[in-house]
């Protein structure tokens, strides 16, 4: 599922002729339509990145909960190498209640929590679970703590998302960075 702003969609269109390609189902989540994306327009006009990824994550549950045993929520500006996580999913089993990506822990009480421009993945169980929950997480949904939180409520556990060395598998920086 990637997320884009309506006014820009040149990066979500290079995603879709690109690695997209790989994905089982690549579902587009954006404020309007867009004759080459045919996005989910779930509330006109929206920009608001937190809002468009809970009605998405809905949609996605509701007409591909059959196809797809991993859910993957990420913006326009990411890349992903879907060969490795398929790889890095393989240990895991998709009944089970995980949700993966850069794991962060909120300042206060030290909870863990997926930080969201990286991208974060959810079992089927794990999106199915958020379905049911997400109905009774409130109204003002911000993603940041709101999902992790939500998530937490429905039995979700955050799962490791590092590679046999260690190393993160959701690199929370920029790509041209990577290169400076």
């Amino acid at each position: 599922m990637v997320i884009y702003d309506y006014k820009q969609p040149v990066a979500a269109k290079y995603i879709k002729r690109t690695w997209g390609q790989h994905c089982n189902v690549l579902l587009f989540v954006a404020g309007q339509l867009d004759a080459e994306l045919e996005p989910f327009v779930p509330l006109e006009n929206c920009t608001d990145k937190s809002l468009l990824a809970r009605e998405g994550l809905n949609y996605a549950y509701e007409y591909y909960k059959d196809d797809a045993d991993w859910f993957l929520r990420i913006d326009d500006f990411s890349f992903v190498a879907m060969e490795n996580l398929r790889y890095m999913l393989a240990k895991h089993k998709p009944k089970q209640a995980l949700y993966m990506g850069y794991e962060l822990r909120e300042p206060l009480n030290k909870q863990a929590f997926n930080y969201w421009r990286c991208g974060y993945v959810l079992s089927w169980e794990a999106l199915r679970r958020f379905q049911a929950e997400s109905k009774y997480c409130g109204q003002r949904w911000e993603q940041r703590l709101k999902l992790s939180r939500c998530l937490r409520q429905a039995g979700v556990a955050t799962a490791s998302s590092t590679d046999e060395l260690g190393y993160e598998t959701f690199i929370p920086i920029a790509s041209f960075e990577l290169f400076l």
